[in-house]
């Protein structure tokens, strides 16, 4: 309705997953070079998980733009199948002729003599699954041993999967541990963030033939605010907001359009009211519950300061007595929780060890003790631990450090937040694809692959496409240089101080402690 209004070619903001329209933040970059780096190992599952919405159909059809001639893709969209209808569909989609009412271990040959075929023919199957989180353990299973199908050189097919978080806990069940190793790439898609937002609607506007800003600034935060980064909440906005400001005859989308476009997309004046009155009796009770613990803390406080004899201890209990009114965890677990969340993950899991759930989107949890110049320079979110009570430090410099504990936010002058930093830390980082500790001389294997094109980036060069690399003395020397150049110590041994500068140095999508 809208598009000869304001001179674009077609709608920019449509929900199809359009491969055209899509904007390749330095995540969705990441992704895509993680399931193309999975589909050269031979066989086994890549895992493509994200929030509803954050564009994993899209990057996949991406993929499949760039994949040779000789490639065969099956997909299916619905998995909320029976085995028998499961290995059925596969069949369909490769267009295998089968006939009705077949028994599944025929289903099974039919199929394997197809991959067979396939091989032969120096073709490359691929099971493409959407919506994976539906699969039951059953089915997650029937997969994995469709990966059994091989020869003497090489497995038949390979699977990718798409699904929402509640995937990676799934995965992380005992029960399907051997699924788990099966895995040869994995990536998680977070939210895009605000400047990513800002630039997600250029690109789109830019793609429909419009390079004007029909969006003022305010408009664009506004977007980002409502949508909490999710492309397909970030369209449905825009969307609205064009149309709401074709109807009033003007040529520039306001913060006041866009606030009017969620409330009739996100019901939001009903969500306000509610959440207003719940912030109120939540408010009240978090007020008593501060003015107890501050009567209770008194008599400490005058106890221990009385005690004190030594000036120079003076500072450093001032700043303890000062984060005495701070509220964090009791327990790192939660803590653990929160950290993720900065990463742009949650999971519904509340009883698994967070750490072994992030493990199955490609995130690992490390301890570390290390000085604040140190922690500046790797420039990642951590937890530390004030007065037994556990916090994530989301923003830092060298003026102020920023502190959270659930919804409960803090700050404290970098001279403070040093004067009582012991220098242990927990954080998360992103591993490289089959991570399974430090790599040496003459390892191999798919995280010695992904550091052989992470090293090719940083030297500028094309990067590889060969797999089985070994990690050689030469890799190990440019390894040593990198090193060098990030103030690292240079022993050639990639750990995970040294990945998480390789991520930082290649742009990859990482929360940073820097703002």
């Amino acid at each position: 309705m809208y598009s000869d209004y304001f001179n674009l070619r077609e709608l920019p903001f449509s929900i199809a997953p359009n491969p055209k329209y899509l904007y390749m933040s330095a995540q969705h970059q990441e992704a895509l070079a993680h399931l193309l780096f999975g589909l050269q190992q031979d066989g086994g599952f890549v895992v493509l998980t994200g929030e509803v919405g954050t564009g994993k159909t899209t990057i996949c059809k991406r993929l499949f733009e760039q994949l040779p001639n000789e490639v065969e893709i099956a997909f299916i969209l619905n998995p909320c199948l029976n085995e028998i209808d499961l290995i059925e569909t596969i069949c369909q989609e490769f267009k295998i002729k089968i006939a009705k009412d077949i028994k599944l271990k025929d289903l099974l040959d039919k199929l394997n003599n197809y991959l067979l075929a396939c091989h032969s023919k120096n073709k490359k199957p691929i099971l493409l699954i959407d919506e994976a989180q539906n699969l039951s353990t059953a089915l997650l299973e029937q997969l994995r041993l469709l990966t059994n199908l091989e020869t003497n050189e090489k497995k038949l097919l390979q699977i990718i999967l798409l699904g929402q978080p509640e995937l990676a806990e799934k995965m992380s069940r005992k029960a399907l541990r051997q699924f788990n190793q099966r895995i040869t790439a994995r990536y998680h898609l977070a939210e895009l963030n605000e400047s990513e937002s800002r630039n997600y609607i250029t690109h789109r506007l830019s793609v429909a033939g419009c390079h004007e800003a029909l969006f003022s600034k305010q408009a664009t935060k506004k977007i980002f605010q409502e949508s909490e980064g999710i492309p397909r909440l970030i369209n449905l906005l825009c969307d609205r907001a064009l149309l709401g400001c074709y109807t009033q005859g003007r040529f520039t989308v306001t913060k006041q359009m866009v606030e009017k476009s969620s409330e009739e997309i996100k019901g939001k004046r009903q969500r306000k009211l509610t959440n207003g009155f719940f912030s109120y009796v939540l408010g009240i009770s978090a007020l008593i519950l501060l003015i107890v613990f501050l009567f209770k803390s008194l008599p400490m406080f005058y106890e221990t300061s009385s005690d004190v004899t030594n000036e120079k201890e003076k500072p450093e209990l001032e700043i303890l007595e000062k984060t005495r009114g701070f509220s964090g965890h009791d327990n790192l677990g939660n803590a653990i929780r929160d950290l993720i969340s900065v990463w742009g993950v949650s999971f519904e899991d509340q009883e698994t060890n967070g750490c072994g759930l992030s493990e199955k989107i490609g995130l690992r949890c490390a301890k570390f003790l290390i000085d604040l110049d140190e922690i500046l320079k790797i420039d990642r979110p951590f937890i530390v631990s004030l007065n037994q009570e556990f916090f994530t430090i989301s923003r830092a410099n060298r003026e102020t450090f920023f502190l959270f504990a659930g919804d409960k936010e803090y700050q404290l002058s970098f001279s403070e937040f040093s004067g009582i930093f012991d220098g242990n830390i927990d954080l998360i980082w992103r591993m490289p694809p089959n991570y399974s500790g430090p790599i040496s001389l003459y390892a191999k294997g798919p995280a010695v692959d992904w550091l052989s094109i992470q090293l090719a980036l940083v030297n500028e060069e094309t990067p590889p496409i060969d797999t089985n690399v070994i990690f050689s003395e030469e890799m190990s020397e440019k390894v040593k240089r990198f090193q060098r150049l990030s103030g690292l110590s240079e022993n050639g041994v990639v750990g995970a101080l040294t990945w998480m500068h390789l991520n930082s140095y290649n742009s990859q999508s990482v929360p940073t402690l820097s703002y």
